[in-house]
């Protein structure tokens, strides 16, 4: 391949960068202390040089030129001076019309074309981004992220699935991120995105009964919901009359301040 095919497949193309953890998870690099700081991604631009569609908070030196070796087949990544710093291979096309390319190093590093993938799209995915799907990371697998990004959803991995834990993380994390919109809260690993009407909360019954461990939402009433339910629980664990199962507890407090603003499916 020479140069000009090459710039006919990764020009005019947002790609994300990607990296495997040590769970063999694939994480998004968000750069920069800011709330609104966004997760690294490369344009590659006909006359070698980079730009980051999304808002960074700041731009990593390596990431300012390219070039490609015809001799080796290799796309070079440079600094503003030109020096070498990294390489990578040709992309290679992956499932669902993903291409990617994988650098060179023992660090797993790698760069995602989704199809689609527009840079208003992009660059409105933010820190947390706008629709945002909450899962124990032990119910984290491959291909729910590879799902769950292709629908749009960023994915929050929290470290607990003891439910009132979990709705605390929950509920600290959106109180941090103004900028969320839609929201999935799943507690046992049940990755669907089913949604309801802006003004109501969805939930799923398990066996004919209601229960609590997925639901959905806009922010403004999702975030409503975990503080009442966080507020009254504290309150029913501080009262030693109020004697309520959790269960008992998350129902009444659904039917007598959400009457009219619920679903269940």
């Amino acid at each position: 391949m020479d140069k000009t095919k090459l710039k006919a497949l990764i020009c005019n193309k947002i790609w994300i960068y990607q990296f495997l953890s040590d769970q063999n998870n694939t994480v998004l690099l968000y750069l920069g202390t800011e709330k609104n700081s966004g997760f690294l991604t490369l344009e590659f631009l006909k006359n070698g040089e980079i730009e980051i569609p999304t808002k960074v908070g700041f731009r990593p030196a390596e990431y300012r030129l390219w070039d490609f070796d015809e001799a080796r087949q290799e796309i070079i990544f440079m600094n503003q001076a030109g020096q070498e710093q990294k390489r990578a291979q040709l992309p290679k096309d992956a499932i669902n019309g993903m291409q990617i390319i994988n650098f060179h190093g023992d660090k797993k590093e790698m760069l995602v074309d989704v199809p689609h993938n527009n840079q208003a799209k992009v660059e409105s995915r933010i820190l947390g981004g706008r629709q945002m799907f909450f899962l124990p990371r032990e119910f984290f697998q491959q291909s729910a992220f590879r799902n769950l990004s292709h629908a749009g959803f960023n994915v929050k991995l929290l470290d607990t699935s003891e439910r009132m834990d979990f709705f605390n993380q929950v509920y600290e994390y959106v109180i941090q991120h103004p900028q969320l919109d839609r929201l999935v809260v799943s507690r046992t690993g049940d990755t669907a995105i089913n949604s309801s009407r802006n003004d109501f909360l969805l939930f799923k019954s398990a066996a004919g009964t209601l229960a609590f461990d997925w639901f959905s939402g806009q922010r403004a009433l999702l975030l409503e919901f975990l503080i009442v339910v966080l507020t009254k629980n504290n309150q029913r664990q501080l009262d030693p009359n109020d004697h309520r199962s959790e269960d008992e507890m998350l129902k009444q407090v659904l039917v007598e301040r959400f009457a009219g603003r619920y679903e269940v499916e």
